[in-house]
């Protein structure tokens, strides 16, 4: 009996002793940094009939082939409502 009145009353006083999240200070400068390896190529196709003929249309494309896409993203905050980011 003791035991299921103290593990809550447990849980409750450890979570009041735990900072607020909102009180957790952000970072003033993020930088990060990415790649992405590109890759892309579709078929456009469409068939219909028209006057009785039946008619289709394939045709294979690419968007340029593969090439590797450098990315760079940051931030850097001046204060609580005012940031740069580039």
């Amino acid at each position: 009996m003791k035991l299921r009145t103290s593990l809550p009353l447990l849980c409750v006083l450890g979570a009041a002793g735990l900072p607020p999240a909102h009180a957790q200070e952000a970072d003033r400068f993020t930088l990060r940094l990415g790649a992405m390896d590109v890759d892309a190529d579709g078929v456009l196709s469409g068939r219909t009939t028209f006057q009785g003929q039946d008619l289709r249309f394939s045709q294979d494309f690419d968007f340029g082939g593969k090439e590797l896409v450098p990315r760079i993203d940051g931030v850097f905050r001046m204060g609580q409502r005012h940031r740069l980011i580039f």
